[in-house]
């Protein structure tokens, strides 16, 4: 009899669940700037920058993202929040090159969100610090790899030299057209 039971509620769950696709997350960059010294340690802002579909449709960009930092692959993991400094719902929209409606976001037309979220750190001396965040969301467009989280990281070596990171000059978003240039 209870086996008869397990096999029914197996079955209902079966027949009512449905299947979860990742959809918002399509893109991530994060950078670091040297802010200068504090006692005998250095501040650096990092900021991330975050691109989801400029669909309604897609689920929206997260408040905050947690950014991880450490010395060295065994060193100790601290996180700190960084916020969005765009204030929440405000976003730049990145868009195709090609000619499209005057809103691209209600239209069948592919264009993207970016948002930006800052916070600032206090780092000691180091040759090897990993600083990173992640999205657990990753959208379903993105074949290059496997789906799951969306990560970004990137790597500071204050010991000798105080510096920032590079910053381009265009977004980490692309558009590809069969036939076309980017």
């Amino acid at each position: 009899m209870l086996r008869k039971l397990i096999i029914l509620l197996v079955g209902i769950l079966c027949l009512c669940s449905s299947r979860l696709h990742a959809s918002h997350a399509a893109g991530m960059d994060i950078k670091y700037e040297y802010l200068g010294p504090s006692g005998s340690n250095y501040q650096y802002r990092i900021t991330v920058y975050f691109y989801r579909p400029c669909d309604y449709n897609a689920l929206a960009a997260p408040g905050s993202l947690p950014v991880y930092y450490r010395c060295g692959v065994g060193g100790a993991i601290s996180m700190v929040t960084a916020n969005d400094s765009s204030m929440i719902g405000y976003y730049t929209i990145i868009e195709s090159p090609c000619p499209g409606p005057s809103n691209p976001c209600n239209s069948p037309y592919i264009a993207y969100q970016k948002y930006t979220y800052q916070t600032t750190i206090t780092l000691s001396t180091c040759s090897n610090w990993e600083i990173w965040t992640y999205e657990n969301a990753r959208n379903n467009g993105i074949t290059t790899g496997p789906g799951g989280n969306l990560c970004v990281k990137a790597t500071i070596n204050n010991s000798v030299y105080r510096s920032s990171s590079p910053v381009f000059s265009t977004d980490a978003i692309s558009f590809l057209y069969p036939g076309g240039t980017t």
